[in-house]
């Protein structure tokens, strides 16, 4: 083995880690593996932009401009909006016609889209049927994958593959050409589904599931820090608030400023007003923490900022979220 050879296997293991370390954005590592081939000398530059001289990636990229295109105008949710009435037809109805619909999207819109926006439509069925979500989401899944293997431009690694064989003077694939293996999987994958789904997957249900109705409610309330209050000059850690049972801390506001970032490094002052989210039995337990009043039950002649009930819901950042890989704050 060379020393090239050696490196380049070492530039592939470390990406590799970082893909599954997860702590750098996935593009940021590709790039970077991309950059250092020709900076230490694995590739020649021309080699290396000759890449973008393919219509692969130029193909692909236009796909996922496609795909946003009909996710943005609203084609993709309107369609899937129809499925709330299958709800009454049964599982293994809806679940065919679930692979069915979706496999045919798949085909010829990019799968990340599809998934993404039929999530919630299944989880609201999911409870509709009152049927673990999991026997739904998989197949969900399963189909995407299956209708991405019938077309060319039904993932993007077909279309580079096609890319690659023209680079070799082969002809390139047709758009139909990968349907007589795409099509038997389809089928094939289809029935198993249908056949084993229900007794084979697994029982795995949402936050929202598995929390009762009296777990997953929530109310917001506010409390004052008093004057003569033992937790002025404390810190919201050492205060105990967080360490009750049931209470979170939104925010806390300070002379007409409200905090909302890093509460757990302020150190509580009189005057302070804090905004609490309460389990039914949080607010209890809040109540006989030493040093805090609620607004409701004192004359202080304070405008309440707010006094209603909240719900939990459950929400994931997307593959293209412009949010992913920051910090809360």
């Amino acid at each position: 083995m060379t020393l090239e050879i050696a490196m380049v296997f070492g530039i592939l293991g470390l990406a590799l880690a970082s893909f599954i370390w997860e702590k750098v954005p996935v593009e940021v590592t590709a790039i970077s593996v991309f950059a250092l081939l020709p900076v230490l000398g694995l590739l020649q530059v021309e080699g290396a932009l000759s890449v973008l001289s393919n219509p692969a990636p130029v193909t692909v990229g236009a796909m996922f401009i496609v795909s946003a295109g009909l996710e943005k105008c609203g084609a993709i949710d309107m369609i899937s909006g129809y499925f709330d009435r299958l709800a009454k037809a049964g599982y293994i109805p809806l679940l065919l016609i679930i692979i069915l619909f979706v496999a045919f999207l798949s085909a010829f819109v990019n799968n990340t889209p599809v998934v993404v926006i039929f999530m919630p439509v299944l989880l609201s069925l999911a409870r509709k049927m009152d049927i673990p979500a999991s026997k739904l989401l998989i197949p969900l899944s399963y189909a995407s994958i299956f209708g991405g293997t019938c077309t060319l431009i039904g993932t993007s690694t077909n279309i580079i593959i096609s890319g690659i064989a023209e680079t070799y003077e082969q002809p390139p694939l047709g758009m139909f050409e990968l349907g007589m293996v795409g099509l038997p999987l389809l089928v094939l994958g289809s029935l198993y589904l249908l056949v084993f789904s229900w007794r084979r997957l697994p029982v795995r249900e949402t936050l929202t599931q598995i929390l009762s109705p009296e777990e997953r409610r929530e109310f917001f309330t506010e409390a004052l820090i008093h004057p003569h209050s033992p937790l002025v000059g404390k810190g919201v850690l050492d205060s105990g608030i967080l360490r009750t049972p049931g209470v979170r801390i939104l925010e806390i506001l300070r002379g007409g400023r409200t905090m909302v970032d890093k509460l757990n490094e302020i150190v509580l002052e009189a005057g302070d007003r804090l905004v609490l989210a309460c389990k039914p039995h949080g607010i209890a337990e809040a109540r006989s923490i030493e040093g805090v009043n609620f607004l409701g039950e004192i004359g202080e002649g304070l405008e309440q900022i707010a006094a209603s009930e909240g719900s939990i819901v459950e929400g994931f950042i997307g593959p293209s979220s412009s949010i992913a890989a920051k910090t809360v704050a």
